[in-house]
């Protein structure tokens, strides 16, 4: 019998190859070298800044390694990129706030996790895609119960976990239905196959997409997929809660454009009806939940669903602009979700350093005074709920104009009329928060809070990417 040996670039996957050393290193380390347990969120910092240093470094390759399954090029490095800033910032912010005896797999999770992300963002392959959406659920599915005395973290865990286990059976019966139908798990193939057979309204092929839609709308929090998202939010950790709501979706999205814009562009005419109610419902329903939100993390749980709509809008697009516009859709999505990441991870890490001083979830109400006490953390607040409400200068307002660009080039003006008005509808409640911050007085006197220098570091440079990114997002597209 002739064995067949996958072609193979080992340069191609140093990314995340660097990431599996560096998690087995930190695991290792925490076990038999104790006194290096205070460096270790340095370490896995480090090595997200090496994986990201080695992505750049293979940017501009275009090609498919491992007989097809994993395609290098400017898009999956693009996510890739977002991905390792977002692993990156996490790491500097919770290098100290982890107990001495789970700092090293807290970190070698964080490490593996992210490596599943990546997986996913770089697969051609329906199998390997659900490979990495294995790796990365289950590192979260700890990451988020890693606290066990805290009750809420563990109902957190449950929920996500039960959920999760649901949607990832119906993404793997989608994936074994279309196998059934094309012969393939190649995304490419599947493709082919697809314009070669006129499968418009197959029975077999609507249930396929159903499937695998409801796997993907789980992973990014769409509405009817969305009910596992606010409890989660509030229950983790806040750096982990940061953690869910930018790389996690980064590399959902990432696949869930590629399968949907790729694979099944012939069948756009058959998902496209259905994922355009779904994003209307989806931004509707974030922005009026999040209205009434008086719990901060679950304020920014739903509007991270309406987020999630209108990134939603430009892989609608991305099928009707293939022949006029073909990147428009892909760089809309990758600039939008580059400054998301930013954006929640910011205002997450400054959560999570009140939460410590609290010891309990923060309600918008208690933000009040904030700015004169923590004038500092205060600016990087205003950054993250201004860009989040898409106020000009800002990296969410060019995120915005370029989704709505795309939808309006693709002719969904109805459904750009709908984005601009529940945007509008969540200036509201993110500048609610400023208020209470600069024009509210506390009940109690502010205690003072320590914020460690790496902390402070991390959130220094994502405020920063917010307002470079509004100012001059010329950068980011030269990128792509």
């Amino acid at each position: 019998m002739e064995v067949i040996i996958p072609d193979t670039n080992m340069a191609a996957i140093m990314p995340q190859i660097i990431l599996t050393i560096g998690a087995c290193v930190v695991l290792l380390l925490s076990v038999f070298a104790h006194s290096t347990r205070k460096y270790l969120g340095y370490l896995s910092a480090l090595t997200c800044i090496a994986a990201l240093a080695n992505t750049f470094m293979i940017w501009d390759i275009n090609q498919t390694v491992f007989a097809g399954m994993i395609t290098i090029n400017a898009y999956s490095n693009a996510f890739n990129m977002i991905i390792l800033i977002s692993a990156t910032l996490i790491t500097l912010v919770t290098h100290d706030a982890v107990d001495d005896h789970k700092v090293g797999e807290f970190f070698s999770i964080v490490l593996i996790s992210t490596l599943g992300m990546m997986i996913m963002a770089s697969s051609q392959n329906l199998l390997v895609i659900f490979l990495g959406l294995e790796i990365l659920s289950i590192g979260l599915y700890v990451l988020i119960g890693m606290n066990r005395a805290r009750i809420h973290s563990l109902e957190a865990a449950l929920k996500y976990f039960l959920l999760g286990a649901f949607a990832s059976g119906f993404f793997l019966y989608g994936i074994s239905l279309t196998y059934g139908t094309t012969g393939s798990f190649d995304l490419v193939k599947i493709s082919r196959y697809l314009q070669a057979n006129n499968m418009l309204g197959d029975p077999l092929m609507l249930s396929a997409l159903a499937m695998l839609l409801i796997g993907f709308g789980f992973k990014v929090a769409l509405v009817p997929f969305h009910m596992w998202s606010p409890d989660v939010y509030q229950g983790a950790p806040a750096p982990i809660t940061g953690f869910i709501a930018t790389a996690p979706k980064a590399a959902a999205f990432a696949a869930f454009a590629r399968v949907f814009v790729e694979a099944f562009a012939p069948l756009h005419i058959d998902w496209s009806t259905i994922l355009y109610w779904i994003c209307i419902i989806t931004m509707i329903t974030g922005n009026l939940l999040a209205l009434i939100q008086t719990d901060i993390k679950r304020m920014l749980a739903f509007s991270s669903i309406a987020h999630a709509g209108y990134i939603i809008m430009a892989i609608l697009a991305g099928p009707k602009l293939a022949d006029s516009n073909p990147g428009l859709s892909a760089n809309s999505i990758v600039f939008y979700v580059m400054v998301y990441s930013l954006m929640n991870l910011t205002a997450f890490s400054i959560i999570y350093i009140f939460e410590s001083r609290e010891g309990r979830n923060l309600k918008v109400e208690n933000f009040a005074g904030f700015g004169a006490k923590y004038p500092m953390l205060s600016v990087g607040m205003t950054i993250a709920m201004l860009s989040l409400a898409g106020i000009p200068l800002t990296g969410g307002f060019i995120a915005k104009l370029q989704i709505f660009s795309a939808a309006i080039d693709a002719g969904y003006v109805g459904l750009t009329i709908v984005a601009v008005i529940t945007a509008l509808i969540s200036v509201y409640y993110y500048l609610n928060v400023l208020v209470k911050m600069y024009f509210s007085e506390p009940e109690e006197p502010l205690e003072d809070v320590e914020v460690s220098k790496a902390t402070s570091l991390a959130l220094m440079l994502s405020s920063a990417g917010i307002i470079v990114l509004g100012v001059l997002p010329s950068l980011m597209m030269k990128l792509m």
